[in-house]
């Protein structure tokens, strides 16, 4: 537990939690938003709105008893904490997980778990979907991938495929995709992915759609993009 000076107490406090909010309290003054899930977070904020985080990038939490008051030192500080994100925090268009954080533009919403994100375009239906894997390589991924898309390609001989580099994190990954002009339910389908690794990670951004994105690749790459690792 870390100890903070008296104005992260006085400094506006924010949270979203990933699923909707329900209800709002008051911690010494500060609002502290319910999710559906019955949890409880005040993240303390600095006078000019910036989130403050510790030294590992962690967003920092008011400290508070079972009665769900603030929880003091003698010297009348805060107590604070590190946030243990059993679900995303939305802070602004920030979505943030325990061991990165991505930007989501207006227009589009979220869905999933903890472990895999679902980003959804609310007027096209096109799904970003971001998965995180342990003891995975990233020529792993691509070689689980090739074998989907090369299972479409038989199926499908009319299919259309892409490759091409993408920069994400300051890296160059390949990104590939595939698209279906009448699939088996007789619409558009549209699968790409790119890989990268961090912290012995594997995440896969994973592109779906009802309808050909090509078009559009480059504004759904730009969101993948906006990942930043802790």
């Amino acid at each position: 537990m870390k100890r903070f000076a008296a104005m992260a107490l006085a400094a506006t406090l924010i949270l979203c939690i990933f699923v909707s909010c329900e209800k709002k309290a008051t911690v010494d003054g500060a609002e502290v938003i319910t999710n559906d899930a019955g949890q409880q977070y005040a993240v303390a904020t600095k006078e000019d709105g910036g989130v403050i985080r510790d030294n590992n990038g962690d967003v920092v939490i008011l400290a508070t008893d079972e009665d769900g008051q603030a929880v003091t030192n003698d010297k009348g500080e805060n107590e604070t904490e590190n946030a243990e994100l059993k679900n995303a925090l939305v802070i602004g268009n920030l979505i943030e997980f325990d061991r990165y954080y991505i930007e989501l533009p207006e227009g589009w919403s979220n869905n999933g778990s903890f472990s895999d994100m679902i980003f959804r375009n609310d007027s096209t239906g096109d799904q970003i979907w971001v998965i995180e894997r342990a003891e995975t390589s990233v020529a792993t991924a691509m070689d689980q991938y090739d074998m989907l898309r090369a299972g479409v390609l038989t199926n499908f001989p009319d299919a259309v495929t892409e490759d091409f580099p993408v920069e994400i994190n300051g890296e160059t990954c390949a990104y590939s995709s595939v698209y279906v002009p009448v699939d088996s339910e007789g619409t558009p389908s549209y699968l790409g992915e790119t890989h990268i690794a961090n912290g012995g990670y594997c995440y896969t951004f994973r592109v779906t759609s009802k309808r050909d994105v090509t078009a559009d690749i480059d504004d759904i790459i730009n969101i993948i993009s906006t990942i930043k690792f802790k």
